[in-house]
């Protein structure tokens, strides 16, 4: 599994040619609780730069889509300065 293989995210970001690398862990905490972790790194640095997560209330598609949608627009894309 990807960000518990002691380090393999960096090798599959080097192997891509990429500067940084992501994944997501979704833990069930009850049958209507979830939660999404998402981690990004640095490949050269081999350094996390970004852990957040979201709970959702509900397993079907519509709180999926504003879970990952909340996470990706506040977390993950950078914010316009200005």
């Amino acid at each position: 599994m990807v960000g518990a293989c002691g380090g393999c995210e960096y090798g599959y970001g080097r192997d891509l040619n990429v500067e940084s690398v992501a994944w997501i862990r979704v833990q069930k905490i009850s049958n209507l609780i979830l939660n999404i972790n998402v981690y990004m790194a640095d490949v050269s640095k081999q350094r996390i730069t970004l852990i957040h997560s979201v709970d959702l209330r509900g397993n079907t598609d519509e709180s999926w889509i504003r879970g990952i949608t909340y996470l990706v627009q506040n977390y993950v894309l950078p914010s316009p300065q200005g």
